[in-house]
């Protein structure tokens, strides 16, 4: 299951996201929710500071990301962004830089990359990095279902759920509802051509890069690829990361943030494919199901995303199975 200290800090982001929402309607709250941002900024140095004595790119990465979330604070440097950003439409669904909430989503976004980053320095690289998934990755069902749960809570709190929107109109701005049979044929078709793409760039590169680096750059990957030992471990990882992923970067992030900076971010938050070509795969991936949100519903992007990766989940494991089963005579 998730660790207490992990249960805290997703707590305390809770009740930003909270305060956020109510800053929206009551702008005598704004001052607090400013102060509140503000301090888990200097938190996010502070704390780090044993840590960052032993190793100098810890204090790097807090300070950088801290300024980031710091420098996001401000109405100039949003008002800088939404020239990039979605512009609100009729339903006011886009980016609004004086908007509460929008701007702790970004901040938010700071702290997910910042955690990435700050696991894979922590870790020492990316051999550190897997070496330490060896060691505390969990693929049980609990610890599944509680991740997955928290990237919903967020998409829902993010939205407003209680607070400025009931659960249908929560549901309708998450894009959340039934598929119908032609979207479930489209989130089957696009999970298949990502299969494909996928072991494109994956033997290109195999072919491509020298043996060494290959290897180098795929232990963290391959750690969680081995733990991927049964089709019912597999169906968990792939349901769970594709509903709990979904509704929070797809759902709640993409329709006022756009499909870039949504999948830059998704990108980062993959952490055993950071800094590998991999992490090109997740973005191109991160690409296509935001079509699929913007053009058709958020449930088309997770029956997309849970089909790609379970194929991917199901190809590896009969291809292992093959493999033992009929070895090549010599």
């Amino acid at each position: 299951m998730i660790d207490p200290f992990t249960l805290f800090v997703v707590a305390v982001l809770a009740m930003v996201a909270i305060t956020a929402n109510a800053a929206e309607s009551q702008p005598r709250i704004r001052p607090f929710l400013y102060f509140f941002l503000a301090a888990l900024n200097v938190a996010l140095v502070v704390t780090l500071l044993p840590a960052a004595a032993q190793n100098g790119a810890i204090f790097g990465v807090s300070v950088g990301c801290a300024a980031a979330a710091s420098l996001l604070l401000a109405l100039p440097v949003r008002r800088a962004l939404a020239r990039v950003l979605p512009r609100p439409d009729e339903g006011g669904i886009g980016f609004n830089p004086e908007s509460p909430i929008q701007m702790t989503g970004l901040v938010l976004c700071v702290y997910l990359i910042a955690n990435v980053l700050l696991t894979f320095v922590a870790a020492g690289g990316i051999s550190g990095l897997s070496q330490d998934l060896q060691e505390n990755a969990t693929l049980e069902a609990g610890s599944l279902l509680a991740q997955m749960g928290i990237f919903a809570a967020f998409g829902f709190l993010g939205v407003g759920f209680g607070q400025r929107r009931t659960l249908t109109a929560t549901l309708d701005r998450l894009g959340l509802r039934a598929p119908t049979v032609r979207e479930v044929m489209i989130g089957a078709v696009t999970a298949v051509g990502m299969i494909l793409i996928n072991l494109f760039i994956l033997s290109a590169w195999i072919v491509l890069a020298p043996p060494e680096v290959v290897e180098q750059q795929t232990q963290a990957s391959n750690v969680l690829g081995n733990r991927l030992d049964t089709l019912f471990v597999g169906f968990m990882v792939a349901f769970t990361a594709a509903v709990g992923e979904e509704i929070a970067f797809r759902g709640a992030l993409q329709p006022a943030f756009g499909i870039g900076l949504t999948s830059l971010v998704f990108a980062m938050a993959h952490v055993q494919y950071t800094f590998t070509p991999l992490a090109l795969i997740i973005l191109v991936l991160s690409f296509v199901l935001g079509q699929l949100r913007k053009q058709y519903h958020t449930t088309t992007a997770i029956v997309a995303h849970f089909l790609y990766n379970f194929g991917l989940v199901a190809i590896s494991l009969y291809a292992q199975y093959f493999v033992t089963q009929f070895p090549l005579v010599r």
